[in-house]
């Protein structure tokens, strides 16, 4: 009988310590698998707190019902990262988590993948705080729907890094995401257009695919942009400075 007594206690002194230290990192692991592989997670923030809960989120997330009367929005009040969703300002909410291969939503609330194999996503900065989105970047990305009063400028309000979307003071906009290809040329035809702008003289940074060439097709600010000292490229990016504000193209290898 001592011996199943200290079995016993040694048991549950390990269930203590599991529970407190998922406590104290913050995560909650509320999840259950439905039909079709699908997953949902139960992610809650009280008192306002921001609250992480553990999941595979490479299959893509949506909220399918929100518990709280606080609303919850996308890049607000939730959001996700590489496994986990995230939730704060008092919003509760049950979110569907995809399979796990990728393929993200047909036509879920955050995104979805569309004809052809684009996917759009919406990516929303509140107080215009810098906000990042999730998303597969290596086809190209182009706004194609703003809904935010304040004016979503390429470079300025909203750009793109690796796997990601970022916005900033207070632009709110839905962006389609390429096919996911890798070849950097975008939008049809084999070039793309580029949209790079330097405010206040600063230096600006403006990803691309350089590698078939660039060449300045519309100049868009008063101040003059020349090659070399107000603009130039490198490995993947485009660069302005000085206040040039101007559209290039990228190539296909014909001006290299």
């Amino acid at each position: 009988m001592r011996k199943v007594f200290g079995m016993l206690a040694v048991l549950g002194a390990g269930l203590l310590a599991s529970a407190c230290a998922s406590a104290q990192s913050g995560y909650r692991d509320d999840a259950r698998w439905g039909n079709g592989g699908n997953r949902t997670v139960r992610c809650e923030s009280y008192d306002r707190q921001r609250q992480e809960c553990r999941v595979n989120t490479r299959g893509g997330v949506r909220l399918v019902r929100q518990l709280s009367d606080r609303e919850c929005r996308e890049g607000r009040d939730w959001g996700y990262g590489r496994n986990s969703i995230w939730v704060s300002g008092g919003c509760r909410a049950e979110f569907e988590v995809g399979r796990g291969n990728g393929g993200g939503w047909g036509g879920g609330g955050g995104g979805g993948w569309g004809n052809g194999g684009v996917r759009t996503v919406r990516c929303e900065s509140y107080d215009r705080q810098l906000q990042h989105c999730r998303a597969d970047t290596r086809g190209g990305v182009r706004l194609v729907r703003q809904l935010s009063d304040r004016e979503c400028r390429e470079g300025r309000d909203w750009g793109t890094g690796r796997d990601v979307i970022w916005v900033s003071g207070g632009c709110r906009a839905e962006f389609e995401v390429g096919r996911g290809s890798g070849g950097g040329g975008g939008w049809g035809g084999g070039t793309r257009t580029v949209r790079c702008e330097s405010y206040d003289r600063q230096l600006q940074h403006c990803r691309a695919d350089t590698r078939g060439g660039v060449r300045l097709v519309r100049k868009l600010s008063d101040r003059e942009c020349r090659e070399g000292r107000d603009w130039g490229t490198g490995r993947d990016v485009i660069w302005v400075s000085g206040g040039c504000r101007a559209e290039f193209e990228v190539g296909d290898g014909r001006w290299r």
